[in-house]
Protein backbone atom coordinates (compact mmCIF):
# COMPACT_ATOMS: atom_id res chain seq x y z
CA UNK A 1 0.00 0.00 0.00
CA UNK A 2 1.21 3.39 -1.16
CA UNK A 3 2.38 5.40 2.08
CA UNK A 4 0.16 8.49 0.87
CA UNK A 5 -3.19 6.43 0.97
CA UNK A 6 -1.76 5.03 4.23
CA UNK A 7 -2.43 8.62 5.31
CA UNK A 8 -5.89 8.89 4.36
CA UNK A 9 -7.07 6.19 6.85
CA UNK A 10 -5.89 8.08 9.47
CA UNK A 11 -8.18 10.89 10.67
CA UNK A 12 -6.81 14.40 12.60
CA UNK A 13 -6.89 12.99 16.30
CA UNK A 14 -4.89 10.27 15.45
CA UNK A 15 -1.83 11.94 13.35
CA UNK A 16 -2.05 14.36 16.20
CA UNK A 17 -1.36 12.15 18.75
CA UNK A 18 1.54 10.50 16.42
CA UNK A 19 2.83 13.99 16.36
CA UNK A 20 3.18 14.29 19.93
CA UNK A 21 4.10 10.99 20.81
CA UNK A 22 6.75 11.33 18.24
CA UNK A 23 7.93 14.42 19.83
CA UNK A 24 8.20 12.97 23.34
CA UNK A 25 10.71 10.49 21.45
CA UNK A 26 12.66 13.26 20.40
CA UNK A 27 13.00 14.31 23.43
CA UNK A 28 14.01 10.93 24.98
CA UNK A 29 16.78 10.87 22.14
CA UNK A 30 18.34 13.99 22.64
CA UNK A 31 18.63 12.98 26.48
CA UNK A 32 20.16 9.77 25.38
CA UNK A 33 22.57 12.05 23.66
CA UNK A 34 23.66 13.53 26.68
CA UNK A 35 23.08 10.71 29.22
CA UNK A 36 25.14 7.42 28.55
CA UNK A 37 22.41 5.67 30.00
CA UNK A 38 19.71 6.15 27.84
CA UNK A 39 19.98 4.76 24.06
CA UNK A 40 19.66 7.20 21.36
CA UNK A 41 19.16 5.35 18.18
CA UNK A 42 15.96 3.44 19.30
CA UNK A 43 14.43 6.27 20.25
CA UNK A 44 15.35 8.27 17.05
CA UNK A 45 14.14 5.31 14.92
CA UNK A 46 10.44 5.54 16.78
CA UNK A 47 10.55 9.46 15.95
CA UNK A 48 10.77 8.38 12.26
CA UNK A 49 7.70 6.18 12.57
CA UNK A 50 6.03 8.45 14.09
CA UNK A 51 6.17 11.47 12.02
CA UNK A 52 5.94 9.58 9.01
CA UNK A 53 2.22 9.25 10.19
CA UNK A 54 1.96 12.50 11.81
CA UNK A 55 0.51 15.28 10.18
CA UNK A 56 1.93 15.69 6.49
CA UNK A 57 3.48 19.06 6.45
CA UNK A 58 6.01 17.26 9.68
CA UNK A 59 6.35 14.23 7.88
CA UNK A 60 7.72 16.46 4.62
CA UNK A 61 9.83 18.28 7.14
CA UNK A 62 11.28 14.61 7.60
CA UNK A 63 12.08 13.82 4.46
CA UNK A 64 13.69 17.43 3.83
Amino acid sequence: MDPAQSQKHHGRPVRTLYLSVGALFFALAALGAVLPVLPTTPFLLLTSWCLARSPPTWHARLRR
